[in-house]
């Protein structure tokens, strides 16, 4: 489990981005954990320490919501597997949700 606090602090980076907002509002109501932007192009990224579907659905409609008209991007869930809950167990329920969606579960250890 990463600490909100902790994931926020982190300088995320990816190549021709930079950093937009860590923690800040997007538009009103959405405050994704951390987002970085090159022109019109967002990568929003969320930290979750829950493995509630409801949690994981109100972050792909709220990012939907926001990449829309101009704004483009990609949301990337950064997830951490506890007990019986599994990163592709959650994958698998959301394409159930969003079959048109782009679900790809990834597992990345990083020490």
């Amino acid at each position: 489990m990463i600490p909100d606090k902790i994931f926020k602090a982190i300088a995320h980076n990816c190549a021709g981005y930079a950093k937009f907002t860590n923690g800040g509002q997007l538009e009103q109501g959405y405050k994704p954990d951390y987002v970085l932007k090159k022109g019109s192009d967002y990568i929003i990224l969320e930290s979750e320490n829950s493995s509630s579907r409801k949690t994981f659905v109100g972050g792909m409609i709220k990012a939907a919501h926001f990449l829309q008209n101009l704004n483009r991007g990609i949301l990337i869930f950064i997830i951490m597997p506890k007990g019986n809950i599994q990163a592709a167990a959650i994958a698998r329920h959301l394409k159930n949700i969003c079959p048109g969606c782009r679900i790809r579960p990834t597992l990345k250890m990083f020490t």
